[in-house]
């Protein structure tokens, strides 16, 4: 929303939040990179890559970016044509690339540390699971490594991770996956060994992985009946549960806003915008195949994800899967969309449970299907077949990318009010979601405090406010609290700058992509 000056609520902040030159845009684009640096960042590699490997649509003036499966932030982990998982130039580890080698390599000092550490019970089955695994006893080892899966799972749970604790769950898994007959509980082992780290430059773990995955592939991929509820829905419903915006951010044709406006006008003051049509024009062929729920379910279904259950972090469900040993918080794709992403579709259709919610129902409650969320996970880092089908956004260039996460869900799906440290594009690939920002200047009104799982490092990043409920009594000052808002459709891709308060909810079954940088 702007002014009559043209500029928007967020402008008061950029003295305090940025400190750029705004110099003319150079055509060299590692002068561009004048972001405030942030440390450890290694400055120009991404901008280099868009100049080796070419923008999409007509290098970086035009509309495009780089396929994600050649860009460096993939790079260390590399897959060859015979499903060999490599480590790409410039990872510092230096671990075998055969199991019993990384085993060997990692499995002392994790054991050594853990000790240091208190975690003595856990140190002796990591102990006993490479023992066995040097043996060739697959019976001993498959008793050592559940053993040792259990204890470091319970210990994550109860605790900040260190290295030692997080290799010690990736080998118990990946050791119990490499000798288990049976192949879908091998591939489950395998996910349960990366998905707290899926993007650990762990050769074994990735190539063990895509064993498991090819060995299922082939035995499970069956032709779904097709139906409406099995595609994304590519239209809003007719529901109290969508908002009539108020404050609309602003919007522009990706044609429009090549990187030098981008820069100028958006990413050195700190000023949201919507960015329309830059999906298609860049050739994500994410757009219609991760609309089409078979995709998920035939093809990937074996494999398993982390899932938040219910309405909030506290869901009784959310605990009881995750205290599920045989879980560890995740369900397979198959069962996350039968049981869950399909009924809410079918919740949206004419007739459907969406239009008999109960009368007085809040707008950000849900009770028309089953809510559950893979939220933030590094999805392509763990099934990297899916990276040929999305572009890393060529205005990330101008920062180093960071991290590139999947959000797929159900409707009513809501991400608290919060700022990441980040700037951000959410990238909206199916479905529809509301979100609202708030300038950072806001932190009083927003009553900012620490993130209930956070560690405080982030400072007071999380708001207690339910957004579009509030309870005014408890947060007087919130409703005095100036915002914008948008409905992101398929398609759209939202610039939120760092420190720009944001919250999400989803209005139908929705999958999205975002990048920090």
């Amino acid at each position: 929303m702007e002014d009559a000056d043209g500029w928007g609520l967020f402008d008061d902040d950029v003295g305090n939040e940025v400190a750029h030159s705004t110099a003319a845009y150079s055509t060299d684009i590692a002068e561009a990179k004048n972001k405030r640096p942030r440390s450890g960042s290694s400055g120009g590699s991404v901008a280099a890559a868009v100049a080796t490997t070419g923008a999409v649509g007509g290098g970086i003036a035009a509309v495009g970016g780089v396929p994600a499966s050649e860009h460096p932030y993939f790079a260390r982990l590399t897959t060859s044509s015979d499903g060999i998982v490599g480590i790409g130039p410039g990872s510092s580890d230096d671990v075998g690339s055969s199991l019993s080698e990384t085993v060997e390599d990692l499995a002392p000092i994790a054991c050594d540390m853990l000790v240091v550490d208190g975690a003595r019970s856990l140190a002796a089955a990591l102990r006993a699971a490479h023992a066995a695994l040097n043996a060739g006893d697959d019976a001993a080892r498959k008793r050592s490594a559940r053993r040792c899966a259990s204890e470091a799972w319970r210990q994550l749970r109860a605790c900040p991770p260190s290295e030692a604790l997080l290799h010690a769950h990736a080998l118990a898994h990946a050791m119990l996956a490499d000798c288990l007959e049976d192949a879908d509980e091998a591939m489950l082992h395998a996910d349960l060994a990366l998905l707290p780290c899926p993007d650990a430059p762990i050769a074994a773990l990735h190539a063990l992985a895509a064993r498991c995955d090819s060995c299922c592939m082939t035995r499970h991929q069956t032709d779904i009946v097709d139906g409406p509820a099995w595609h994304v829905p590519k239209s809003l419903p007719s529901s109290p549960k969508v908002p009539k915006l108020t404050r609309p951010i602003n919007r522009v044709q990706c044609l429009e806003l090549p990187i030098a406006r981008f820069r100028e006008q958006h990413l050195l003051l700190g000023r949201p915008i919507v960015i329309e049509g830059h999906l298609e024009a860049a050739g994500w062929t994410a757009c219609e195949r991760w609309a089409d729920l078979r995709l998920w379910s035939s093809r990937h279904g074996h494999r398993s994800v982390p899932v938040e259950l219910g309405v909030g972090e506290a869901d009784a469900q959310n605990a009881v899967l995750a205290a599920r040993e045989d879980a560890e918080g995740s369900i397979r794709l198959r069962e996350f969309v039968q049981k869950y992403l399909v009924p809410a579709n079918e919740a949206l259709l004419p007739g459907g449970a969406l239009e008999r919610a109960p009368t007085g129902e809040k707008v950000d409650e849900w009770t028309a299907s089953p809510v559950a969320y893979m939220a933030q996970h590094l999805l392509l880092a763990q099934i990297p077949e899916l990276r040929k089908d999305i572009a890393v956004p060529h205005y990330c260039a101008l920062g180093e990318l960071r991290t590139l996460n999947v959000w797929l869900g159900t409707g009513g799906t809501v991400t608290a009010l919060h700022y990441d440290n980040d700037d951000n594009f959410l990238a909206q690939v199916a479905g529809f979601k509301y979100v609202r920002l708030y300038a950072a200047s806001e932190a009083k009104r927003l009553y900012a405090t620490t993130a209930p799982r956070g560690d405080g490092h982030d400072g007071d990043s999380f708001s207690p406010v339910r957004v579009e409920a509030p309870d005014l009594e408890a947060h007087p000052e919130f409703a005095e609290a100036p915002f914008e808002e948008v409905i992101l459709g398929p398609g759209d891709v939202l610039f939120i700058p760092r420190h720009v308060w944001h919250y999400v909810r989803s209005l139908t079954t929705s999958v999205s992509v975002n990048f920090w940088f």
